[in-house]
């Protein structure tokens, strides 16, 4: 028989097995990590470059060339929101201490190792590090409960003690240094030193008792330590007693000895104390912090701005200069989206909000009340791409904001009390909270306002822009509503922030009356009678995310008849409060959680993929929401500590078949995986010899599959040529590639 008979025969025999497609688990191919690196902790020099902590990884800044280079998760790192850093100048060793207690060491150029002691210590609930000096072979970490010392060489912890010599047990540590063969901890009741290299921190009479006042700052100069003190002085210990150098207006944010000179930073001004006292130029105000050293041969000083990155400061020019990492302003990215040009949009949060981003041609800008007063609110909690590319952000109090790009930037156009019927709570109709958006297949907008005396749903008109209330008739006590979706028929389903349950609306024709009722936990078993999510997936089933797991709507045209909709639990994620649900090409639903990502099959009773910051490079565990680009496959991630981006392959197919695959040739010990791209829609895809003998075969719902080198008994296949064909259940289309593998 003729290849071409073989080939109708086993496609024959496809279309017959695959009436139902197997559970297709989504590939991911590479990550994306965004986090706001500006929000800086503490800074350090290796001699040749800037090493700076923040809240969203590490950077560093090389200053004769002036770059920037962020370090997170996909480069090593097993944290990101970091409170100390120190850098040895001749071993080429950086050391950062985390929130939790982490320790990362890098010995230069090699990777990151993780120090988990203290972050693993069960018995303290605060571990976060407060501080790092390096004596030796030794690093002193200071911590918010005591002391802990590192051998280096073994990475392992020498000895740590929960009191600082005279000191109460559990006084926190505030500063650290290293001078005249001693290590000198400051505390928020005092100062006192101990001998490097002492055997037994935990002995009281081993230290010795310098200060009694509270110490925010050390710093060792080349014949005294200056000491700023937390009453807004500044102090030089030598010779066995401190004298007064300064007293400030301003608390004191920092202070540094280089060489013969002495920095000192409040809150309002900069001097330099030694050798002669004067005041310099204080690049931007309210800074957090002063750090400084030797780079590069040059003195340096870096001066942190809340959410501004660091000021750069040399004593060869002795300018300022303004070094902003490039990411978002806020780590709080709670939801994303990508609209039609490629541009990532992201929103922060109702209570807390810090306004919206974007990533335009990649670079980042930040939307808030100090940028662009007319916004009048930062509470920008959802954003959302409509049909027409349109870019829409929900705001908590400030009404409706949509973004027109132009070629000079970004216009914002605001639809709140003041151009639009609505009103908002009742103590206070100017504030207008909108929950969630949607977009009907007429490409209208339609919205929760919540609690709003005017009506519990809005809807903008696509053609003249008119906004109107809607569903003036449910009772205000019931109007405290948040999740919003529109299924197949027209019926918006909104859910309930309070308990009042899951309420479904269908707006009056000229035909049919008003339609609107409720589902709950009493008439059909919703997990909860408060929603956190709702999506539609591809049979039209409404999908529920509560406090208490996922219930699944599984008829909702049964609400336009007036029966009771039946609901179907997911027993599989009943302890997880699910508040994100996106559901991909093949109908998997990605679900947003406290415990990270869960990606399950159609039915919900399969779980394909569980992603969580322990497996992953995922920012937080604290995930809010989940959005799909179907059309590359890419997965946006929302958390409360950044926004991860995932290619997968879950994309939509082509409308028509363009086979190809790659690498070629396909070494299965060397590349693991032959891309198989160009599906079209419902492809069934086969490996056959040249003979026509089938080696593997795959059902796929997008774009992209993957095939491992292996037969169907799972062994690796001979060398040689191998045909690829796919068939489209859907057009009937086929098409076919060749591949050659190569064994070594």
């Amino acid at each position: 028989m003729s290849l071409r008979g073989v080939l109708y025969k086993l496609f024959s025999l496809g279309w017959m097995l695959s009436t139902v497609f197997a559970d297709e688990t989504p590939r991911i191919e590479r990550w994306e990590l965004y986090t706001s690196l500006l929000t800086v902790r503490s800074v350090a020099s290796d001699g040749h470059r800037l090493w700076v902590a923040t809240t969203g990884g590490l950077f560093t800044y090389e200053p004769v060339r002036g770059e920037i280079v962020p370090i997170r998760r996909i480069e090593g790192l097993l944290v990101h929101d970091f409170t100390a850093i120190a850098a040895d100048t001749h071993r080429g060793l950086v050391l950062a201490g985390a929130s939790d207690g982490t320790v990362e060491l890098c010995e230069l150029p090699g990777n990151w190792e993780h120090i988990l002691d203290i972050r693993n210590h069960s018995g303290i609930s605060d571990k976060r590090i407060t501080g790092i000096v390096l004596a030796g072979r030794r690093a002193y970490v200071g911590t918010v409960f005591g002391l802990v010392v590192l051998d280096i060489p073994t990475r392992t912890v020498e000895q740590s003690t929960y009191r600082i010599g005279p000191f109460p047990v559990g006084t926190p540590v505030s500063a650290l240094a290293v001078w005249n063969d001693s290590l000198w901890v400051g505390t928020p009741v005092g100062l006192a030193a101990v001998p490097i290299g002492a055997a037994m921190l935990n002995y009281p009479p081993l230290w010795r008792r310098v200060w009694d006042s509270g110490v925010s700052a050390l710093s060792p100069g080349p014949a005294a330590l200056g000491i700023a003190a937390a009453d807004r002085r500044v102090l030089s210990y030598s010779a066995g007693s401190v004298s007064l150098l300064r007293q400030y207006e301003q608390p004191v944010v920092g202070i540094v000895w280089v060489r013969d000179r002495l920095f000192v930073a409040t809150q309002n001004e900069f001097w330099q104390e030694q050798p002669v006292p004067r005041q310099l130029p204080m690049p931007a105000s309210s800074p957090s912090g002063l750090w400084g050293g030797v780079v590069g041969g040059e003195i340096y000083l870096a001066l942190a701005v809340p959410d501004d990155g660091v000021w750069y400061w040399s004593n060869r020019q002795e300018t300022w200069r303004h070094v902003r990492p490039n990411t978002p302003h806020t780590n709080l990215l709670l939801s994303c989206a990508i609209d039609t040009a490629g541009t990532l949009w992201c929103a922060t949060d109702r209570g807390a909000g810090l306004g919206f981003a974007c990533l335009f041609r990649g670079l980042w800008y930040s939307f808030t009340t100090a940028t662009h007063p007319q916004l009048r609110y930062n509470e920008y909690h959802r954003v959302y791409i409509s049909p027409l590319g349109e870019i829409w952000f929900a705001g908590w109090g400030g009404g409706l904001v949509r973004v027109v790009p132009s070629d000079t930037g970004f216009a914002l156009e605001r639809y709140d009390v003041t151009n639009t019927p609505l009103r908002g709570i009742p103590r206070d109709t100017g504030y207008l909270p909108i929950g969630e958006l949607a977009f009907d297949a007429e490409g209208n907008l339609w919205g929760i306002c919540h609690w709003c005396v005017t009506g519990a749903l809005f809807r903008r008109t696509v053609g003249d822009g008119v906004v109107r209330p809607l569903l003036t008739s449910l009772p205000l006590s019931q109007r405290q509503n948040y999740p919003l979706v529109i299924d197949p028929f027209g019926t918006k389903w909104f859910g309930s922030l309070v308990g009042d349950g899951l309420f479904y609306y269908r707006e009056a024709t000229a035909s049919t009356p008003e339609i609107w009722g409720r589902v709950t936990t009493a008439n059909a078993g919703l997990p909860s009678n408060i929603q956190y999510a709702l999506a539609i997936d591809h049979e039209g089933m409404v999908w529920v995310g509560t406090p208490s797991g996922v219930g699944v709507v599984l008829n909702p045209s049964a609400a336009l008849t007036g029966a009771t909709p039946v609901v179907r639990n997911v027993s599989l994620l009943r302890d997880q409060a699910v508040y994100g649900i996106a559901v991909d090409v093949s109908n998997n639903k990605w679900l947003a959680t406290d415990n990270g990502v869960w990606v399950v099959n159609p039915e919900g009773t399969t779980v394909l993929l569980h992603l969580t910051a322990e497996n992953s490079p995922l920012p937080s565990n604290q995930v809010r929401s989940v959005m799909i680009e179907h059309r590359t496959g890419r997965v946006v991630v929302g958390t409360r500590a950044g926004v991860a981006i995932l290619w997968t392959s879950a994309r939509l197919p082509q409308a028509h078949y363009g086979l190809r695959c790659h690498p070629q040739p396909f070494v299965p010990e060397r590349d693991e995986l032959l891309t198989i791209d160009g599906l079209a829609e419902r492809s069934i895809v086969q490996v056959l010899t040249l003979e026509g003998a089938l080696v593997a075969r795959f059902q796929s719902q997008s774009r992209t599959i993957y095939w491992d080198g292996r037969n169907m008994r799972g062994e690796l296949v001979p060398a040689g040529v191998y045909v690829i064909t796919a068939l489209s259940e859907t057009s009937g289309e086929t098409a076919q590639a060749k591949v050659l593998v190569l064994r070594p």
